[in-house]
């Protein structure tokens, strides 16, 4: 009883600790890499209480890569946002992302009754999306500000990708050939990921252009393989994205 009661606060508590924790890390900018290190320490810690040792499986490993990923990639991105404003809301969204996926966690080990289907699937799903904005535009500043290798950067997203699509084939259970198409996606969008590169914009401006793209493409494979090809929500998709895509296009500053 008391181990479920620790495993219904560690997401409050956890959540709140990542929110303090990046929020003052720039009033103690010297001991930064120590706060990173204490909130990776205690995300484990936070993750072995709410799945618990004893039901610890596969599943659960490849599921807790998504939070792991988003909370490096969000490291990353907070190191790299100059603008004060910015980089509360990202915390925010950091805070209340690890929250809502430790939360979803918890109530598929300990309350099963209260438990919605698929809600971890979704969480994983959204949390991978915002995982890739904060990377991508993470390996574009890289290449602008340290003079990184496309090719490596190229490199490094086409493994995220693939370790994402396999992942979502793996607890979608899928049949293995999937595995083969989600590598030609993969190949694709990093094929996308440099030819954005190549693009006189700011890297932010960069980062959400890949994120529309892979949103559509993921999509449309998505929806291949669960055979629900909806020509009006098809539709509707590709028309916001490409609005959105001209809207970015007419507004941003070309250098």
């Amino acid at each position: 009883m008391r181990l479920q009661l620790l495993a219904a606060q560690a997401p409050y508590f956890y959540s709140a600790v990542v929110f303090a924790g990046l929020w003052f890390s720039d009033r103690y900018i010297d001991y930064l890499w120590y706060i990173f290190v204490a909130l990776i320490v205690l995300f484990f810690l936070t993750w072995i209480v709410i799945v618990r040792r004893a039901v610890l499986t596969k599943e659960q490993i490849v599921i807790a890569t998504s939070p792991f990923v988003f909370l490096l990639g969000s490291f990353a991105f907070v190191v790299l946002v100059d603008s004060m404003l910015l980089k509360q809301v990202i915390i925010l969204l950091i805070a209340s992302g690890m929250f809502f996926i430790f939360r979803a966690m918890y109530f598929f080990h300990w309350r099963s009754a209260k438990y919605q289907p698929s809600s971890l699937q979704v969480q994983v799903r959204y949390l991978n999306i915002i995982s890739l904005f904060f990377i991508t535009t993470f390996f574009y500043a890289l290449e602008v500000f340290l003079s990184f290798s496309i090719i490596w950067n190229a490199l490094a997203m086409f493994v995220l990708l693939l370790a994402s699509e396999w992942q979502y084939v793996y607890m979608r259970r899928l049949k293995r050939q999937e595995k083969f198409y989600a590598g030609i996606i993969a190949v694709l969008l990093s094929q996308v990921f440099v030819a954005i590169d190549m693009l006189p914009f700011l890297i932010y401006v960069k980062g959400v252009l890949f994120l529309i793209v892979f949103y559509v493409v993921t999509e449309l494979h998505y929806a291949s393989i669960r055979g629900l090809w909806k020509k009006k929500e098809l539709v509707v998709l590709v028309s916001v994205a490409i609005a959105l895509i001209i809207l970015l296009l007419a507004t941003t500053k070309w250098y």
